[in-house]
């Protein structure tokens, strides 16, 4: 039979731990009768056990009221519980993991679209100054019934009795 204690989970002493670190839970007792911890997962780990694998996750249970969870992983996240004889003694509280994320390759697609954009961009610029400048040097505008002629090249307006 199992002893509960209510606690409000705010009360919890609570860790933040970031993925890949180690924790120590330290349970406050001086007996070594029967220590058990309840993992999150609902598991449950007595003194007999000294150390447990589980996919990823490796639990170790030192002076027997110690957990050291030497490479915390994302799925560890929850309550851990300190029993002894089935009564609890303590509750330890991890509310989440800081996931390790790798900024390299995001920072690299990011260079290269930028890159690429910015080939894309002076081309297009370069292509319509070439094509803009080949145009202007081979006509003019004459406006019909008019005396003035517009020159492309220099964008201006000249009267056609000036250039004679």
């Amino acid at each position: 039979m199992l002893i509960c204690k209510i606690v409000d989970a705010k009360s919890l002493p609570y860790l933040i731990p970031r993925e890949g670190s180690m924790v120590v839970f330290n349970c406050n007792t001086s007996s070594t009768d029967d220590v058990r911890w309840l993992l999150p997962q609902g598991t449950s780990m007595a003194n007999s056990t000294a150390s447990f694998s589980s996919g990823q996750q490796l639990y170790d249970m030192h002076n027997v009221n110690q957990l050291i969870i030497r490479s915390v992983q994302l799925d560890m996240d929850g309550e851990y519980v300190c029993t002894v004889n089935n009564k609890i003694i303590e509750i330890f509280y991890i509310p989440y993991i800081i996931a390790n994320v790798n900024y390299t390759d995001s920072i690299i697609l990011s260079l290269l679209v930028s890159v690429f954009f910015g080939v894309a961009c002076l081309t297009v610029l370069l292509f319509s100054r070439h094509c803009c400048t080949r145009h202007t040097k081979h006509f003019s505008l004459v406006a019909p019934e008019s005396s003035e002629i517009f020159d492309c090249s220099k964008s201006t307006l000249m009267n056609i009795s000036s250039i004679n």
